[in-house]
């Protein structure tokens, strides 16, 4: 969590807080890149489940950047929680996809009256479709045109840490080239 070192590392030596907080959105920022080109998300997602998903739906659903998190994460979980099976699934998000750092995201948040770290937490506090659905920030940012959102949840290699990750609004509309990646048992 560089951010969080960062900003109590400013705290502690009285280091220029304005200026470590631009610093370390400057640093997301980079990462981001690794995921974005403008509007649009570069690579594939994942999607680990204990069910197998024959066909995708209109329901929210939370996604993994990187296969390794999904690989190693939330995959490695479902089976160490001791489920018979496992699902691993992967796709391509279309469609205008922001991040919770963007002002353009960060506007539409506040127009509405809703904090974005706020949300983000409504996020990963594993809330229900409707409630998804429901949320004055997720129908905001629906209405702005914004197929998902890239947000800090748990890290699942390591509860301690967090990485990004995407809820995706509508995979029905939003995610192609939806396919079976890794399976448990094999």
């Amino acid at each position: 969590m560089l951010w969080a070192f960062s900003f109590w590392k400013a705290v502690r030596f009285k280091i220029n807080q304005p200026l470590v907080m631009k610093y370390i959105k400057e640093q997301r920022q980079l990462i981001l890149e690794r995921y974005l080109s403008g509007d649009k998300l570069k690579g594939r997602v994942y999607h680990a489940a204990g069910v197998p998903i024959s066909k995708l739906n209109s329901n929210p659903m939370w996604f993994a950047l990187e296969k390794t998190h999904s690989d190693k994460g939330w995959f490695t979980n479902i089976i160490d929680n001791g489920s018979d099976e496992a699902y691993q699934y992967g796709g391509k998000v279309v469609g205008k996809v922001g991040d919770l750092d963007n002002d353009d995201v960060i506007e539409v948040l506040n127009s509405v009256g809703v904090n974005p770290y706020d949300w983000s937490t409504s996020m990963v506090m594993n809330p229900n479709a409707k409630e998804v659905l429901q949320n004055k920030g997720t129908k905001a940012l629906m209405k702005a045109g914004y197929a998902g959102i890239i947000y800090y949840d748990y890290d699942p290699r390591d509860f301690q840490a967090d990485l990004q990750a995407i809820i995706v609004f509508n995979p029905l509309k939003s995610i192609k080239g939806w396919k079976l990646t890794k399976q448990y048992p094999e």
